[in-house]
């Protein structure tokens, strides 16, 4: 399989450069700035909300005093280049006014105020929010991927205050700013898509109850949903649940449809006799080649499913490319594979559903915004001044890259390209010693530019348990005193807006790998609630389990399998502790 895969990298490098008068021509095109302008607005936002979102858990999560110190986090998650100011300065006083400081240049970086400066801030910022504790990330890759790409870009020339002032000193009319970046946010959405796609090849996926457990799991539902479960759940949740996987497998023919869209407005270089030989044998290999690295990833004896399918048809379309078969197709067939509209509404659909009924993290917005992307800047000031939100502004002057600048761009995309491929390729368990030299300096050019490229999201099956966590501290006279999670729980409020990290610290300290976080946490509850009680006070932290009824039982009788569903619940003491010891 490492074999293979890199192969299938070898092999795309090669065709790459047989075209590379094409590849060329598209990174050195500039384009409207509005587009990026627009996302620019929407990802400065949502960095906002999850900024806000840290804020009441600040101490616990970075501060000396909370779950892991400074040293103990430089320690454990201080690997390779990652670098944290709260490493060496944590007092709760220095957390805040860090906080502080990033919820200011996210603020800065939606306004477009300084945007040059404001977006590397707050990448920075970012990182050392993420450096300094792992047990409530989950989703950052997103957030942090998207924002490298619009430090790349210059998205403060539209829907700025930067492009408000600059009219003001006289300045006249758009300017038009490179497209590369955008085509890089683009291509990012195949793996954050489609490799997580192909990662959910499980039963649950396959018989379609993933929205089903989602939609009902008390840490990811905004509301109590058993009720529409009981009418739904064995009909339109599995509906959604095969839509979701169906479009995520399909996404490349969205980009598709963006490159081929792009194309029609470039010029296509003539090839040379071995170029066009090149052009029609590379395809072939390169299928075959996806059929071989599925055939590895999903053995013979693994029923056929989604993932598997789409893998054998893409490499049977890309090997057949050469002969012409595909132009053959009707054009409506075409029009709606590779058009714009369809994978907008479908995706727009999708993904609102994610961010709005479920709270699994404030990157299900930007996954939402990043169809932003799909539209060019002249659609989108269209789109505003019809909603009389901004008159309509002329198009842009299009200066053109220079030669130089074109080439350490085209070296760029090649370095980024090739290791966000290395990385989602499916490998050996474990990868053979030579990968594993070959990819390091491409792990670590993806550690320098925030892209940990993990899109494993509920795969390869969601979850059917609910798993979470229970302190309790004994006082000297034996009486036991439930304080919650253990959190800050009593000062909390919890709305289905807020707060999204704290189910996710509950369910990392009882699940599987919490076991390195749960003396910490202990001393957290002794230290924030064992002063109130007296005597020798021991801290107990229990992991507890309850299993979701299947779709069947709940519309077969709701009362019966919510019964047993709260008969379900398992109390496990996962850690204990005298807190004068901790």
């Amino acid at each position: 399989m490492d074999i293979a895969a890199w192969v299938f990298i070898v092999l795309c490098a090669v065709l790459a450069a047989v075209h590379r008068g094409w590849l060329c021509a598209l990174l050195r095109r500039t384009e409207d700035p509005r587009t990026l302008g627009l996302f620019r607005v929407a990802a400065g936002g949502l960095l906002l909300a999850w900024t806000l979102d840290l804020v009441p858990l600040a101490d616990y999560l970075f501060s000396g005093d909370g779950l892991v110190s400074g040293a103990s986090a430089r320690a454990r998650f201080g690997r390779g280049v990652r670098w944290s100011w709260l490493y060496g300065s944590d007092s709760p006083k220095t957390v805040r006014i860090y906080l502080a400081l990033m919820g200011a240049s996210c603020t800065a970086l939606t306004l477009g105020l300084g945007t040059r400066v404001a977006k590397w801030t707050t990448l920075l910022l970012l990182q050392g929010l993420v450096s300094r504790n792992a047990v409530y990330l989950g989703g950052e890759q997103v957030l942090s991927s998207f924002l490298f790409y619009l430090c790349l870009s210059k998205c403060g020339e539209a829907y700025s205050v930067d492009r408000w002032l600059a009219a003001r000193r006289g300045a006249v009319g758009l300017t038009a700013i490179p497209a590369w970046p955008r085509l890089l946010m683009i291509l990012q959405l195949v793996p954050m898509f489609f490799a997580n796609g192909l990662a959910k090849s499980g039963a649950m996926w396959r018989d379609g109850d993933v929205f089903y457990y989602l939609i009902n799991h008390p840490h990811f539902a905004r509301a109590e949903m058993w009720g529409v479960s009981a009418i739904a759940g064995t009909n339109l949740f599995r509906a959604m649940t095969w839509a979701a996987h169906v479009f995520e497998l399909t996404f490349p023919l969205a980009v598709l449809g963006v490159f081929v869209r792009i194309n029609s407005t470039l010029a296509w270089p003539e090839l040379g006799s071995r170029g066009r030989r090149l052009a029609i044998v590379l395809p072939p290999l390169i299928g075959a080649n996806i059929v071989v690295l599925a055939a590895l990833r999903w053995p013979p004896d693994t029923p056929v499913h989604l993932p598997l399918a789409t893998c054998l048809l893409g490499g049977a379309a890309i090997g057949l490319a050469p002969l012409g078969i595909l132009r053959r197709l009707p054009r409506r067939w075409i029009d709606v594979a590779l058009g714009r509209g369809p994978w907008v509404t479908v995706w727009v659909a999708l993904a609102a559903q994610l961010f709005f009924a479920l709270r699994i993290g404030w990157f299900t917005g930007l996954t939402l915004c990043a169809a932003i992307l799909f539209f060019d800047g002249a659609a989108i000031g269209r789109a505003m001044a019809k909603l009389r939100l901004r008159p309509l502004e002329t198009e842009p002057n299009r200066p053109p890259m220079t030669r130089g600048r074109g080439l350490a761009v085209l070296a760029i995309c090649a370095l980024h390209t090739v290791a966000v491929s290395s990385a989602i390729l499916p490998r050996n368990r474990p990868a053979a010693h030579w990968r594993s030299t070959l990819e390091r300096p491409l792990k670590r050019w993806l550690e320098w530019t925030t892209g940990a490229q993990t899109w494993r999201m509920f795969a390869p099956n969601g979850a059917r348990a609910v798993t979470d966590l229970e302190v309790v501290m004994v006082d000297g006279q034996g009486r036991e005193h439930s304080v919650g999670a253990g959190l800050v729980d009593a000062k909390m409020i919890d709305s289905p807006w807020s707060l999204i990290k704290r189910h996710k610290i509950r369910r990392r300290i009882s699940g599987r790998n919490g076991a390195r976080f749960r003396a910490e946490h202990a001393r957290w509850a002794c230290r924030e609630f064992g002063g109130a009680l007296h005597g020798e006070v021991t801290v107990v932290v229990y992991g507890t389990r309850m299993v979701m009824p299947p779709p069947a039982a709940l519309a077969a009788d709701r009362a019966a399998a919510l019964a047993q569903y709260d008969r379900s619940l398992r109390r496990e003491p996962l850690y204990e502790s005298a807190c004068a010891s901790l």
